[in-house]
């Protein structure tokens, strides 16, 4: 008999967290030590000598830091600017309650920084460099400006042609235009191209994680779960390991505890496809336990029976992007871009629509959405999906998964 996964809760925390390593700075004015333990750059400090007050850390090595643009589970954005870079980036920079709550954070934000690092593409946020300084790790990044996935779906589904439609069973009010999701996903997909072309996977594809600049381009952002394709899970008789990701999109493999390829991201892909284009996501349950065993175990309905606004051509694409066995998903990103480009070109045509640049009418949807944010408040969302998925309050889990024989 196989053996089946069995879900428990994370023991209670220890109550006293591993302590993180002191550290000090010497007092602008008098020279004396003070002890910064537990601050974060931009933090006021206080000389207990002088009572000088200071800001802390302006100077990040090359990048002068201008101001805080919001925190995330594990880490804190910051605008930045270098002088050798024309634009303003973003700073991410570890935080220090996450270094003093876990001791292998810094090795797992440094693991990111070291495999995502020559990845370039324009739809990929890029990173310009990171590492370690001063006991702050960092990453700098491009900054992209924009409104992520997830910011879209509350927009569409707080308006008032939502607010009357049947919330737990999807509609067309509460989805977003078929063209803008095609469109998107065609872009994200071309940067998970890029990703598994260097033998990554993301990990971690969400609405958060997905973001749409005001010039109609799309970011995949937070490559926090980043691993090689196929890296094997080894677990010894009575061990255990880890669940990470976001269980409304979670691959059923990594449920499994199996190795995972771009397929993988695709089925994350395909499950944020069918939230955005239905208006709720594939399963919903009580418990993450019970959500997570739905992807791996759970039938899926015919989509075009739940989601009847949705073309053909479409339907078949999410069905095929979300089987539950990775050797019926499709087997390259050609097949799988090719599928969602002839869905995109059937709707225009029955649209009576001519062929238009897929980044317009992503601007032109953006600019559709009303006047554009501030930028901290834009940032809010996306310093948090900045951030490595292991802590995040809303979207993230991490559970024992303990192999049973039978």
């Amino acid at each position: 008999m196989e053996d089946e996964p069995i879900f428990e809760l994370p023991p209670p925390p220890e109550p006293e967290q591993p302590a993180q390593q002191e550290r000090l700075v010497a007092c602008p004015k008098c020279a004396a030590l003070i002890d910064i333990t537990g601050c974060n750059p931009l933090d006021e400090v206080i000389c207990g000598g002088c009572r000088k007050a200071f800001p802390l850390l302006c100077q990040f090595g090359d990048y002068h830091i201008e101001r805080r643009l919001g925190a995330g589970g594990t880490s804190v954005l910051y605008l930045a600017h270098n002088k050798n870079l024309r634009e303003n980036l973003a700073l991410k920079v570890l935080s220090a309650d996450e270094m003093q709550r876990n001791p292998d954070s810094a090795k797992t934000f440094l693991h990111e920084f070291e495999m995502t690092q020559n990845l370039r593409h324009p739809n990929i946020a890029q990173i310009y460099g990171g590492g370690e300084l001063d006991g702050f790790y960092f990453m700098a990044m491009e900054l992209v400006e924009g409104v992520a996935l997830a910011d879209i779906l509350a927009h569409i589904q707080g308006g008032e042609g939502a607010k009357s439609a049947p919330a737990d069973r999807g509609s067309k009010e509460q989805s977003v235009p078929e063209m803008i999701c095609l469109e998107i996903v065609i872009q994200a997909a071309v940067a998970l191209g890029v990703a598994h072309e260097n033998n990554l996977v993301h990990g971690d594809i969400k609405p958060e994680n997905i973001m749409i600049t005001y010039k109609g381009v799309v970011k995949v952002l937070d490559f926090g779960l980043v691993q090689f394709a196929n890296a094997e899970k080894l677990v010894g008789e009575g061990e255990t390991y880890s669940i990470a990701g976001t269980p409304m999109y979670i691959p059923p493999e990594r449920v499994r505890g199996e190795p995972e390829d771009f397929r993988s991201d695709l089925y994350s892909l395909g499950a944020a496809l069918y939230h955005l284009l239905r208006g709720i996501p594939p399963f919903r349950a009580k418990s993450v336990e019970d959500l997570v065993m739905m992807h791996a175990q759970a039938p899926m309905l015919h989509f075009k029976a739940v989601a009847p606004w949705v073309s053909d051509v479409t339907c078949r694409v999410v069905e095929k992007s979300l089987k539950k066995a990775v050797v019926d998903r499709y087997s390259s990103h050609l097949e799988f871009t090719s599928d969602l480009t002839l869905a995109k070109n059937l709707l225009m045509q029955t649209m009576g629509k001519e062929k238009q640049d897929g980044r317009k009418v992503l601007q032109e949807f953006i600019e559709s959405l009303g006047p554009k944010k501030k930028q901290p408040g834009m940032w809010k969302r996306a310093s948090a999906a900045a951030s490595h998925t292991f802590h995040s309050v809303t979207s993230a889990i991490t559970k024992r998964v303990q192999k049973k024989s039978v």
